[in-house]
Parts: structure tokens; C-alpha cells; sequence
């Protein structure tokens, strides 16, 4: 768990939601430190997916060996065609 000394300056809902006060989980959802959120999350996200993951996985593997990937890269990118296979993305704005 992030300790709150590692994220100085945190700020209104997002402190409270890492401090695990319920009146955040209304706009951010369960805390992702309860068991069986993430599992939940993924199925959610899995039964709702509807592109075309044998498409998806072929263009991240030619994408990715044009740049000279690992075998090991390949073989998680084919894990894609699993219909129970979820990604997150984030980034930082």
C-alpha cells in the first residue's frame, strides 16, 4: 500500500479515498485494497469488450517486433486472445 509520505501535496478526494473513507467509494468505486476488486473489475470489463481480439493481439505483435521485441514480449501479447484478458492504461496528465 502507498505510504503517505511517498505522494506529498495529496488533495481532497483522493487523499480521502487512499485513506479509505467511505464517502469516496460513491465516486471512485470500492478501494482497490478490498479483496476481489480487481477480479470483479476485470470480468466487468472482459464480458463488455466488443472489438476483435485476434485483430488487437496481431497488430501489437507486428507493432512490437518492428521494434525488436522479446519472445517473452510475444508470448503476453498472445495472452490477448483470451477472452478473460483485460489491460489497464493510465498515464499522467
Amino acid at each position: 500500500m502507498l505510504k503517505r509520505y511517498m505522494l506529498p501535496g495529496l488533495q481532497g478526494i483522493y487523499r480521502d479515498y487512499l485513506e479509505k473513507l467511505p464517502q469516496t467509494e460513491r465516486f471512485l468505486g470500492r478501494h482497490y485494497s478490498e479483496e476481489g476488486v480487481f477480479a470483479e473489475a476485470a470480468g466487468r470489463v472482459a464480458s463488455s469488450f466488443g472489438g476483435d481480439r485476434s485483430r488487437l493481439a496481431a497488430m501489437l505483435q507486428e507493432y512490437n517486433r518492428e521494434l525488436g521485441c522479446s519472445d517473452r514480449t510475444e508470448a503476453q501479447i498472445e495472452k490477448f486472445n483470451d477472452p478473460r484478458a483485460v489491460a489497464v492504461l493510465c498515464g499522467q496528465q
